[in-house]
């Protein structure tokens, strides 16, 4: 990603929902995740998006400070938006935020062409 120089900003790694056969626990995704934060260049910035609602808490966020990699904030109709979350734990994990608008998607996509073929 090095070739974009300046353009580059913050690279987001999305994981899906993990099932309980491929991490059980919240400490098993840990123990796969925190070695790999470690080996991120510091030069870079980093987010991390998560798709299991309970793991969304403040040991998470932890983590991702230990690390400076941002907690994605986003606005998604099947996950606890920030503003509940803010209640729970510091969002703040990084030197800077990152957020991601997406709302309603499919909701969204009813009431415009986005999701249609224009042509």
């Amino acid at each position: 990603m090095d070739i974009l120089g300046p353009k580059l900003g913050p690279m987001i790694f999305q994981f899906p929902s993990f099932d309980r056969w491929k991490f059980p626990k919240q400490e098993s995704f840990f123990a796969v995740l925190t070695p790999f934060l470690k080996k991120l260049p510091t030069d870079h910035k980093f987010v991390i998006e998560i798709r299991n609602k309970i793991w969304l808490d403040a040991k998470f966020a932890d983590v991702l400070r230990q690390h400076n990699v941002a907690l994605a904030l986003t606005d998604t109709s099947f996950m606890p938006r920030p503003w509940e979350l803010k209640q729970k734990f510091d969002l703040v994990t990084a030197d800077f935020t990152y957020v991601r608008w997406l709302g309603d998607r499919k909701g969204n996509e009813k009431q415009t062409m986005w999701g249609q073929n224009c042509g």
